[in-house]
């Protein structure tokens, strides 16, 4: 079964995160730091979708995350999370299978966000022919 990593430098965010996920059957994992998401990506070849927020705390900036992830050739799909809308309009483009979700969210509005995120991970990528 596919599983989430959700990316948050704030503690109680993921907990409530996790306990959403939990609470609907979702696996996941969880990273505090930049490092730890590399590292978890790295080991586990189930992530098919990674839930970053965009403020990662000390300057560390959760798209840039998002992006290095997907610079290594990962092939899911990532959910940008901001209480900013702005933090994510102008820099979509530079993630093939993103989307966004407004901090704060609720289970409904996560669910929802995940089952788009999966979706994007089971179609597939449009060819450079054909773009």
């Amino acid at each position: 079964m596919s599983s989430i990593l959700v990316i948050d430098d704030e503690l109680t965010i993921l907990d409530v995160t996790t306990a959403m996920l939990n609470a609907y059957g979702y696996p996941h994992h969880v990273a505090q730091t930049s490092a730890t998401a590399m590292q978890l990506i790295a080991e586990n070849d189930d992530i098919d979708v990674v839930l970053a927020d965009v403020n990662l705390g000390n300057g560390v900036d959760g798209m840039r995350v998002a992006e290095a992830i997907a610079a290594k050739g990962w092939t899911g799909s990532f959910i940008i999370v901001s209480g900013d809308p702005e933090a994510f309009s102008g820099r979509r483009g530079q993630l093939e299978r993103a989307l966004f979700l407004m901090k704060p969210y609720g289970r409904k509005s996560l669910i929802e966000a995940l089952e788009s995120a999966r979706a994007m991970v089971r179609q597939p990528m449009a060819s450079a022919a054909n773009t």
